[in-house]
């Protein structure tokens, strides 16, 4: 099988890592480096170009609430334009089977338990990520209308926060596990008496490694779960982000105090996804939160010093 793997960020390496374990399959990775995926000739050239079986998408611009706040023009506009550009090629160039990776912030910002595909478009999505979370919902939508219009295996996985072992990749550089690793970590090299977090530490999270993330895209591949239009990759444990922190602390070995400036910037309150669906198929996720931040601890380590 032909694997056009778009993106070179964190969750594409991994799933380049995996895919290349399997003789079966001649995969190409292409990074914004080799075909600028916001301009329509130049996705039209690269499917001339590699005429792939299956494509996945894990290109785009992703933040944390940092860069949702400050930048809210860059994620909406870059990632629709590359999303519009991929998914409209795939039918002319008879891409049959395609993979669309889409963050868990598509999902209604008031839910109290795991969501579930049948609660997109219920009620809003969280407003301080509402730009970048609308670009991603619609991408959804397009795939579902290409399945629903030409009959395709087309099909969208929807994961929670993802985080992986290399801290120094620039698409991730803003998300919480990263940025609390680097946070305590230089804390504890200055003897820092305190540190103090954005929001109250209250909001409930889950959080799976991008190679689990990897293992379940593969997963999808192996047991051809295309006829599933919208499936959900879950985490294995649901923490706040005060536990959270104090894990980390533990992890880092920063001994002194985790204070919270407010609420103001929590985001929304309980983000959780319901995956039974896909662990139905023998999925689940192999890498603990705290053996996954102990990996990232370790990989900073050594590649820093």
């Amino acid at each position: 099988m032909k694997i056009l793997l778009l993106g070179n960020g964190l969750v594409a390496k991994s799933i380049k890592n995996v895919l290349h374990t399997d003789k079966d399959f001649t995969v190409y990775v292409v990074s914004k480096n080799d075909y600028d995926l916001t301009n329509f000739d130049a996705v039209y050239q690269m499917f001339s170009e590699y005429q792939p079986d299956l494509c996945i998408l894990a290109a785009g611009v992703v933040g944390g609430i940092e860069k949702n706040i400050s930048n809210p023009s860059e994620l909406m506009f870059t990632n629709s334009r590359i999303i519009i550009n991929v998914i409209e090629s795939l039918p002319k160039f008879n891409v049959k089977n395609f993979i669309n990776l889409v963050p868990a912030c598509v999902y209604p910002s008031n839910l109290l338990r795991p969501a579930i595909p049948k609660d997109l478009f219920t009620s809003p999505m969280e407003l301080s990520s509402l730009p970048y979370s609308t670009a991603k919902i619609a991408s959804i939508v397009m795939v579902n209308a290409l399945r629903d219009q030409f009959k395709l295996n087309y099909t969208s996985l929807i994961s929670t926060n993802v985080y992986g072992d290399d801290l120094e990749i620039e698409t991730h550089k803003a998300h919480v596990i990263p940025a609390l690793i680097n946070r305590f970590t230089e804390a504890k090299l200055l003897n820092k008496k305190s540190i103090t977090l954005l929001g109250d530490g209250s909001p409930v999270r889950e959080f799976l490694h991008s190679d689990d993330l990897a293992m379940a895209v593969l997963s999808v591949v192996n047991n051809n779960l295309y006829q599933k239009n919208i499936l959900n990759v879950a985490g294995g444990e649901s923490v706040t982000i005060s536990e959270l922190a104090n894990l980390i602390k533990s992890v880092t070995g920063y001994s002194g105090e985790i204070l919270f400036s407010s609420s103001e910037k929590n985001g929304t309150s309980v983000k959780l996804i319901d995956g039974s669906e896909l662990r139905e198929y023998g999925w689940k996720p192999l890498i603990s939160l705290k053996q996954g931040i102990k990996k990232a601890f370790d990989a900073r380590n050594t590649n820093k010093f």
